[in-house]
């Protein structure tokens, strides 16, 4: 499976009303990210949050003696500056999208998330749900 083809199917499978209805509306798109965001003036406000961002996949080699595969891992991150019920139910919201359905890529047999951890940032304000997904594919 291409790293690429697996952004864009979890991109396009994030980019629902169901998920798009929560986050902010300050960038001018939809506020699900891959790797980046545009900055916007931080002074604490909240105006820019919440956000989804993904990390590029990372692959290893999940082979039998039959066919090729691949063992790929990707977090996607949700981002807030709410009280933490926001941050839950959107990371709900995600995790329903995501955990054990079909990503419409080539070879795709499962998703699974294998860790969802909750987080404070420094600053005191910001909160983070971190989501591990590990995607297994056959070539």
């Amino acid at each position: 499976m291409n790293p690429i083809e697996l952004q864009t199917a979890i991109f396009a499978r994030l980019n629902v009303s169901s998920v798009t209805a929560t986050l902010s509306t300050a960038y001018g798109v939809t506020a699900v990210f891959n790797e980046w965001v545009p900055q916007l003036t931080d002074s604490g406000d909240p105006v820019g949050f919440p956000f989804i961002t993904m990390s590029f996949p990372t692959s290893g080699s999940f082979d039998d003696k039959d066919a090729i595969g691949q063992d790929t891992t990707v977090q996607v991150d949700v981002w807030a500056r709410t009280n933490g019920t926001n941050i839950k139910a959107i990371s709900k919201a995600v995790y329903d999208r995501m955990h054990r359905q079909a990503l419409g890529v080539s070879g795709h047999i499962t998703t699974e998330c294998t860790a969802m951890v909750f987080e404070r940032d420094p600053d005191g304000i910001t909160r983070r749900c971190r989501m591990s997904y590990r995607v297994l594919s056959i070539a």
